[in-house]
């Protein structure tokens, strides 16, 4: 009896173990991809393939991790989905054509987001924004 209890609690550690080593690998990449595309020459003509891609890359690796945590998001879970969030004024770009206008309301919303948190993620989408508008 104490050898199949012993048995359950092992498997079972193992297993939060496994999830919390899945759920890292899963930030990490997540956090890999997004600064490699913040990163990186943009032009306006290749700026709203190449975020669509991403975009639809990066939901994945967080709906991945969001089914791994069940119940709720732990702290990497949480920093991704405000990544994505923090996205929204690249999001907007990238539905619409790169005019002066569309350029404005992309900048005003990145400003909106501005915190001390986010100060380096909120420049580096600046940087984006200034590529492809000016």
């Amino acid at each position: 009896m104490y050898q199949l209890v012993l048995i359950v609690s092992a498997l079972f550690v193992l297993n939060c173990y496994a999830v919390e080593s899945e759920t890292s690998s899963i930030y990490e990449d997540f956090q890999k991809t997004k600064t490699s595309f913040l990163t990186s020459k943009l032009t306006k003509k290749d700026f709203s393939v190449k975020f669509k891609k991403l975009d639809l890359e990066l939901n994945s690796k967080y709906l991945k991790l969001k089914s791994l945590e069940k119940k709720e998001l732990t702290v990497e879970g949480n920093q991704l989905a405000l990544d994505l969030e923090l996205l929204e004024p690249l999001r907007n770009m990238a539905a619409s054509q790169v005019n002066k206008t569309n350029c404005l309301k992309a900048k005003d919303l990145n400003q909106l987001n501005f915190t001390e948190e986010e100060k380096t993620q909120i420049k580096s989408i600046e940087k984006v924004l200034i590529s492809i508008c000016d």
